[in-house]
């Protein structure tokens, strides 16, 4: 199956919006960057990202290694159809919140939404090619953000490999050294180290 532009160029383009999200937070400020409500997101953005996080791992614990190999349809999959984009969704937000500028919430969650809406939308195209009425069932049953509670299940036990589960970990680490880079980012800017370039309107 040919791969979309999405695909081909993923890694790019989140590459790109992570370099604009950091000059973003670096050089700019908010009009309530001096008040409570500033330093109120800290702990609402620390723990979605260990949401996100502890997430992916339970994710990976059921599919590490087995994409496009064997369809999984249990443990988190037999809630969603897509839960590691929606733990990686609630890891982002995280994220944004710790900046404390409300603007990068208007824009970052369309942009999650439409960039994924593609990615899905091909990831699910190949899993129709791959496993065909069984995948189609899946569909059926488990929505692809919604979860469907009544449809957990899990098997007893499997087989992990650690190869995935330790490159999972180090993807989770990833959501807190951008939590560590925002805090330090918003220290340095508050002591006059990095000037402010311009002040958005929230």
């Amino acid at each position: 199956m040919k791969k979309t532009f999405v695909e081909r160029f993923r890694r790019r383009i989140s590459l790109l919006a992570g370099v604009l999200f950091l000059l973003l937070i670096t050089f700019t400020t908010t009009p309530h960057e001096a008040t409570p409500l500033f330093e109120a997101f800290i702990i609402p953005g620390f723990l979605l990202v260990a949401t996100g996080v502890i997430g992916r791992l339970w994710c990976t614990t059921y599919i590490g290694g087995l994409k496009n190999k064997e369809l999984v349809t249990d443990g988190p999959y037999s809630l969603w159809r897509n839960p590691l984009y929606v733990f990686s969704f609630i890891g982002l937000i995280g994220v944004v919140l710790s900046t404390r500028i409300l603007l990068l919430l208007v824009v970052a969650i369309p942009a999650f939404l439409l960039y994924y809406r593609f990615v899905i939308g091909s990831e699910e195209k190949r899993l129709k090619e791959l496993f065909g009425a069984t995948f189609v069932e899946y569909c059926e049953r488990v929505k692809v953000v919604v979860p469907s509670l009544a449809n957990y299940w899990s098997r007893p036990g499997f087989e992990m490999n650690p190869k995935f589960y330790q490159r999972a970990m180090a993807d989770g680490a990833m959501f807190f050294l951008a939590l560590a880079l925002v805090e330090t980012l918003h220290r340095l800017k508050v002591g006059g180290v990095i000037p402010t370039l311009t002040k958005l309107p929230f």
